[in-house]
């Protein structure tokens, strides 16, 4: 049984409100559930940094949670397949023609640019986009605050759809004569490597980001995989991948501030983003702008949401594997198999090193980070989590 005393809460209170005056950080948000209901809830700050007179956090404050979007995505995928209309060996290719005919690359330049490819020879499955076992990685260069790419960026009109996202990616669509065409997004070049990482069976020749210290041999790649598994379940079934969610996930358990598409009330209510600058903390005046015609929704990335909401959901798991959940929107054994680990050691083990954790210590579920031993003072074995860019993170215990 899950408890925080009066005494633990009033510390956390504290804390919080030391974070936000020593400007350590610009806000804060903290809450805290079991199977039955919400334990604690604060937050500290102001929604804009160095305004006093603006509006203090709340629970209604809207978060671009980023990444934590995978897990939604992951859902919705978990769901298809209890309904036998995915399977986890399903090929993308049979749903995503664009993603068919995938080449690797065997040679780059001293610019990074691809000199030289080959086939890929095994075929990618919705397996390997559920684990991040695809390749396919991020643009980012790690130097710089983090940007969308610009297919991510592209506002996209009612007659464009995902295959003017891998357009813009330069993924290749179709394949004719001798010479494939190569992936690059410049200045910074995205190649394809063979690795095999996965329990779910070897993966396809992957898209990967090539930072200058890059090793062919470190088998995950974080990145595009959960928003090419969105477009995928909106074309099996039928619907946007925002009107999935509604329909599916969010109306069944009350849901009403996560969407990919902001609303006048729910853009008066978002939280902007800060960054560290040396000692201080100023506005980040790189943020995503938000386009209001966008069309496209990112599986990956794309969601904004108050965490309150996001916090149900994570009970709604809870419930579900105590028995407890009304109109549960997955079956336990969906539920267990997000927190079992998925990968093999080798993939295992880069994905200790991408998080600087001791080898053997974290696994990838299907949708989660999973610990595999206790960290003292901190995560049990078998705790679930994932964070967002901006700053958003969550963890669940199951037991």
């Amino acid at each position: 049984m899950v408890s925080l005393s009066e005494k633990q809460q009033d510390a956390i209170r504290v804390l919080m409100s030391r974070a936000v005056e020593s400007k350590t950080l610009p806000a804060l948000f903290c809450g805290v559930t079991d199977q039955n209901g919400e334990l604690f809830m604060h937050q500290a700050g102001r929604k804009v940094l160095g305004d006093p007179s603006s509006d203090p956090l709340d629970e209604n404050t809207i978060f671009w949670i980023c990444s934590q979007t995978k897990l939604i995505t992951t859902i919705a995928a978990l769901q298809l397949i209890e309904q036998g209309k995915l399977q986890l060996s399903t090929l993308v290719s049979d749903i995503l023609p664009e993603a068919a005919n995938p080449v690797i690359v065997t040679a780059v330049g001293e610019d990074r640019k691809p000199t030289a490819t080959t086939p890929a020879t095994t075929p990618l499955t919705i397996g390997h986009l559920l684990n991040h076992t695809s390749g396919m990685e991020y643009n980012l260069d790690g130097q710089t605050p983090g940007t969308l790419s610009d297919a991510t960026a592209h506002a996209y009109g009612e007659d464009e759809d995902s295959s003017t996202f891998f357009r813009l990616n330069q993924v290749p669509l179709v394949y004719s004569g001798p010479t494939p065409v190569i992936l690059t997004l410049l200045p910074r070049a995205l190649f394809l490597v063979n690795c095999s990482n996965s329990n779910q069976g070897p993966p396809v020749g992957v898209l990967r980001f090539f930072p200058p210290e890059f090793n062919s041999n470190s088998p995950v790649a974080y990145g595009l995989s959960t928003d090419f598994l969105g477009f995928a379940i909106e074309r099996v079934s039928g619907k946007s991948l925002d009107q999935y969610f509604k329909d599916h996930i969010f109306s069944p358990l009350g849901i009403t501030s996560a969407t990919f598409h902001l609303t006048p009330d729910l853009k008066k209510r978002l939280m902007p983003l800060s960054v560290r600058a040396g000692d201080n903390l100023e506005q980040y005046n790189g943020q995503i702008k938000i386009i209001a015609e966008k069309t496209l929704d990112f599986g990956g990335v794309g969601l904004y949401s108050s965490l309150k909401d996001y916090l149900a959901l994570l009970r709604h798991f809870l419930q579900i594997q105590g028995g407890k959940a009304e109109n549960p929107i997955l079956k336990a054994t969906s539920v267990d198999a997000i927190f079992q680990p998925t990968l093999n050691e080798k993939g295992a083990n880069s994905l200790a090193k991408m998080f600087g954790v001791p080898e053997g210590s974290v696994q990838f579920g299907t949708g989660l980070m999973v610990t595999t031993v206790d960290f003292p003072g901190r995560r049990k074995k078998g705790t679930g989590a994932w964070a967002g860019w901006a700053c958003t993170s969550h963890f669940i215990d199951p037991d």
